[in-house]
């Protein structure tokens, strides 16, 4: 019979590969291994474990075995060997292979390693006796819930003596075998005309058709109408009964505005007449007195006194009408109508080109920082609500942008070392430049 050999040497001999103990004439046996230190062991993965780990009866070596491998092992009393390794005895047969080679799960039913206090599942598993007849199986194959006597007032009678507890008889969830503990026989209920039944319970009406299913397959919610505050879209889908006849479409069908009442017309009151809109009124005093009065402004149409061409015109005037302005700095124009409507005015570019970035169109007071050369052109102050062809609903005004030449001379004499030095060569102190105001005279501290 051949000798077993963990590693053959090239005489013929037999030796230990990589455990620091040369067993070949060539030392071919602590070739090619790990770089562990003296006092460690080479795995034969190349992990490197403490010596004293070597055959001790437990695997070290994270991928393989080799630390117990070649060992003659002794296990103590209490613990069980396989592939030359020791596991705890109460490992043994708990329904979890722990050997390699299985051994510890073998012939389990042959055993009987239960402690007195202890219930045998007589597959080798063991369990505390309190478990025992408690309604819920530990053992695998539910013997520990077999050839029980069930208590009627706490447990209910799965058959065969199987007992579970009598919370779980009717919970919509089966726990007997055959699942009778959930049978509708067995779990029918009888709910008051105002509760729905489903689940083997009742469900009272405040959480019917509440949109919220409560009932596993969802019964409390099917078949529903609209509530008492909804309308119902002939289409099926409910709104708010308040969106009915408001002139919107709210049902997907429009349902929600047919026949609906008609609006009675719009009147006035007495001495009051109705401006041409229909919608709106004005005392009869009030007309062409040469304020408009109505939106449209016809109670200043047809008036027999001398009075500006009606309707009124938009009068917009602008401050100024031009600028010249060097670069970087920022600019300023100003528009209103100075008509009787008084319009609302807003600014735009000619050209349809964008206002410049960063500016700001206030009650048309145009602000436009840090203009820059391609910012030149023509700016427009429209009147709203008039279109452009409106005689004075428009005007135009100027931008010319110059660029800004910095003197880059060097000044006779230089500042002292706390000062800084202007584009014209003055000397300022050095805490003064870019703080918001103009030091030097021509402006330069605050434009760099």
């Amino acid at each position: 019979v051949e000798e077993e050999c963990e590693f053959r040497c090239a005489d013929g001999g037999c030796g230990y590969k990589c455990d620091h103990h040369i067993d070949c004439a060539d030392g071919s046996d602590e070739e090619g291994c790990g770089t562990c230190d003296i006092g460690q062991f080479n795995c034969t993965s190349g992990d490197c474990i403490d010596e004293r780990y070597r055959c001790d009866g437990n695997i070290d070596c994270q991928f393989d075995s080799s630390d117990e491998e070649g060992c003659v092992l002794n296990c103590p009393h209490d613990h069980f060997k396989c592939d030359n390794v020791c596991i705890i005895s109460k490992r043994r047969c708990d329904g979890h292979v722990d050997c390699v080679d299985g051994s510890d799960e073998r012939n389990c039913s042959l055993l009987d390693i239960c402690q007195p206090n202890q219930f045998s599942c007589e597959n080798g598993r063991c369990i505390e006796n309190i478990y025992v007849c408690d309604g819920y199986p530990d053992c695998a194959n539910r013997r520990d819930e077999q050839d029980c006597n069930c208590s009627e007032t706490t447990h209910f009678n799965c058959g065969n003596h199987y007992c579970i507890p009598l919370s779980l008889k009717c919970n919509g969830i089966p726990d007997c075998p055959d699942e009778r503990d959930e049978s509708k026989e067995l779990c029918k209920v009888t709910c008051s005309p105002s509760e729905h039944a489903c689940d083997n319970r009742c469900l009272p009406s405040s959480v019917i058709c509440d949109n919220t299913p409560d009932c596993l397959d969802g019964s409390d919610e099917a078949n529903c109408g609209c509530r008492q505050d909804e309308y119902s879209c002939l289409s099926g889908e409910c709104i708010l009964e308040q969106h009915r006849c408001d002139g919107n479409h709210d049902c997907p069908d429009g349902s929600d505005e047919v026949n609906c009442p008609t609006p009675e017309p719009f009147r006035c009151q007495p001495g009051y007449e109705m401006c041409r809109s229909g919608d709106q009124c004005y005392a009869r005093g009030q007309a062409c007195n040469g304020f408009p009065d109505c939106r449209d402004s016809s109670d200043e149409w047809n008036c027999r006194t001398p009075a500006p061409d009606y309707p009124p015109q938009p009068k917009l005037r602008t401050y100024p009408n031009a600028q010249d302005i060097k670069e970087s700095r920022e600019v300023v124009f100003q528009c209103r109508d100075e008509g009787p409507l008084r319009a609302a005015v807003r600014w735009s570019r000619a050209n349809g080109l964008p206002l410049p970035p960063g500016s700001r169109d206030n009650l048309g007071r145009l602000e436009m920082p840090n203009i820059q050369l391609e910012h030149s052109g023509t700016y427009i102050c429209s009147a709203r609500g008039f279109p452009s062809s409106t005689p004075g609903a428009q005007v135009f005004v100027n931008l010319n942008v110059e660029r800004h030449v910095v003197l880059t001379a060097r000044p006779p004499k230089a500042c002292a070392l706390n000062e800084a030095t202007c584009a014209n060569g003055d000397c300022i102190p050095k805490n003064l430049v870019c703080n918001g105001k103009f030091d030097c005279s021509d402006g330069s501290d605050e434009t760099r």
